[in-house]
């Protein structure tokens, strides 16, 4: 476990560092996104159980609400 001290060294490398990653390469769309992001539209209209997604119902419920906010990728990525 890291002490108090350690994490304020720590973490503003680790923000200066993804500050950087993202201005450089922006928000990466990977192959599964699209099958979360559909399926959190699709469980707007109700819930259902999708055994594919099963095991990442929590994701596609952060997704849910972040759509429900009128979020966007950006926002996602952002809350994650």
């Amino acid at each position: 476990m890291l002490s108090r001290n350690e994490v304020k060294f720590i973490l503003p490398f680790f923000l200066l560092i993804n500050g950087f990653l993202f201005q450089k390469y922006g928000v990466k769309v990977v192959t599964d996104t699209h099958r979360y992001v559909e399926y959190a539209s699709n469980l707007q209209s109700g819930f259902y159980f999708d055994p594919h997604n099963f095991w990442y119902i929590g994701y596609s419920l952060y997704i849910l609400l972040i759509q429900l906010l009128q979020g966007s990728f950006l926002a996602i990525v952002t809350g994650q």
